[in-house]
């Protein structure tokens, strides 16, 4: 429930079609630099430097709000490992010791699910490298 509550922004179906649509008005944008290479070559490459730079902005953006999703997340888990400490030294009964893992077990389950959301996001950051090494490689090709 953490792991989803805090980085439902980012693997969200709604997030995935905005990126979508980011992809598409970007493919969008190039092919009009590309007529207006034709035309206008200076122009063209000052559009293009433009584009790069709106990219970049908006990656930088992605990466900002995800980095600061993981440390709310880490400053929530470092409250609840010192507050978690303090209960069990204050454990004196089996029952309270039972009670105390049981709600121990509900903040590790979660972890699994984490894990994977964390290897998504890794998948999205290498995607979105290799993404604009391709863009860097082709624009070099271009000019």
């Amino acid at each position: 429930a953490i792991g989803v509550a805090i980085t439902g922004g980012i693997f969200g179906a709604q997030a995935e079609e905005i990126r979508k649509e980011k992809n598409r008005m970007v493919a969008s944008k190039n092919q009009k630099v590309q007529k207006l290479k034709e035309k206008s070559p200076l122009s063209a490459a000052v559009r293009s430097l433009q584009i790069l730079f709106e990219d970049m902005n908006i990656r930088m953006m992605d990466a900002h709000q995800s980095a600061t999703h993981l440390k709310d997340l880490w400053t929530m888990l470092a409250a609840y490992i010192d507050r978690s400490a303090s209960e069990l030294s204050a454990i004196t009964t089996d029952q309270a010791l039972m009670i105390f893992a049981m709600q121990f077990q509900g903040v590790v389950t979660p972890w699994r699910e984490i894990r994977g959301m964390a290897n998504q996001l890794l998948k999205i950051f290498d995607s979105a490298l290799d993404q604009f090494q391709r863009e860097q490689q082709s624009g070099k090709r271009g000019q």
